[in-house]
């Protein structure tokens, strides 16, 4: 079987040669190529990263591996109908995944080690809730994330009770962390029975991937996060991305899926529209990861790099999604984010 972020790629391809309501723009996307050019060659990536030490994960390289794996295997669906996830720490207001991240730092300040497998594997959903509890309401998804943690957690404990050997025994290759992530842990099993063509399976693995990202980021791609292979991952579909490509004019959407995100209505969990959604999205980030660094060229890319970044699906995404912070009501103006109840993001 190939690596499994071709899988992702392949299965892009597949569904935007057969999507009915996303589509990318020519023009859109090679305008939206120029933008995002001129963008890494006038800024530093620093500009546009939204990290915060106070919410960051902290301690020793286990601790932070950790805390990382922990974040990653409950990273999805923050959103409710009714209102937004937000967290207050340290006299600061954080939403979405950001509140998430904060919940975790506020309870580690708290003296709980919440992100250690022999803590969680073991959590309560009352627990669970009351850690990661918002301002107002509730962490969406609560009992489901309980689960997660459980099956997660004993998973771990049986293997010494840390991520990092797994991580460390995967030599530096995203390849091989993803699919040992895979093998192990089933609630990172991001994948559906295609719409498109019965028989054949498509593949996103959001948090698996953003998982291995997510260590190469916050390590600075050295120590366990110091992965040769760091190019090989695809972007990472989700609710956002879709989002801003469609801000930008790099793709479109048919009449009825823009009735249906414009009325507030979820969409079906592995239907056509979420593939196409997110396929789409993964191969349109390719593209204009290509074009970009058609663009550049050799001097190009060195500046880039003396900027601090490196032109992959990655960085890409960490872009696009930055970008939906920094010109939130541009992108909120544009289109709203569709809407689904999964765990895969």
């Amino acid at each position: 079987m190939s690596l499994p972020s071709q899988r992702v790629r392949d299965s892009a391809i597949f569904i935007c040669s057969r999507a009915e309501h996303v589509s990318i723009q020519t023009e859109g996307v090679q305008k939206a190529a120029d933008y995002l050019t001129s963008e890494v060659l006038s800024l530093s990536c620093n500009e546009t990263q939204l990290g915060d030490a106070d919410i960051d994960p902290k301690g020793s390289d286990q601790d932070r591996t950790d805390w990382i794996f922990f974040i990653s295997a409950l990273n999805f669906c923050f959103w409710r109908s009714d209102t937004i996830y937000l967290v207050v720490f340290r006299d600061r207001e954080y939403s979405g995944y950001r509140g998430f991240c904060a919940a975790v730092a506020r309870a580690v300040q708290a003296g709980i080690p919440l992100y250690r497998p022999e803590f969680y594997s073991q959590i309560s959903e009352a627990r669970l809730g009351e850690l990661l509890k918002p301002e107002v309401g509730e962490i969406p998804l609560c009992m489901k994330r309980t689960q997660i943690l459980r099956e997660v957690g004993s998973v771990l404990c049986e293997m010494g009770g840390s991520f990092l050997p797994l991580v460390l025994s995967c030599q530096g290759s995203t390849q091989r962390l993803v699919s040992s992530v895979l093998d192990k842990f089933p609630s990172f099993r991001d994948e559906s029975p295609s719409t498109h063509e019965p028989g054949r399976q498509v593949y996103f693995y959001k948090r698996a991937q953003i998982l291995s990202a997510d260590l190469w980021y916050h390590f600075k791609g050295s120590g366990p996060g110091a992965f040769h292979d760091i190019n090989e991952l695809t972007m990472f579909p989700d609710y956002r991305v879709p989002q801003v490509l469609y801000s930008l004019g790099a793709i479109s959407y048919s009449p009825e899926l823009m009735g249906i995100i414009k009325r507030g209505q979820q969409l079906e969990a592995g239907g056509k529209i979420e593939q196409e959604l997110r396929g789409t999205s993964v191969r349109c980030v390719e593209v204009l990861k290509e074009l970009i660094i058609a663009r550049l060229g050799e001097v190009g890319l060195d500046k880039a790099r003396e900027n601090g970044w490196e032109i992959n699906s990655v960085s890409l995404d960490y872009f696009l999604w930055r970008y939906s912070k920094r010109e939130r009501i541009k992108v909120e103006t544009s289109v709203p984010h569709h809407r689904i109840i999964t765990t895969f993001y």
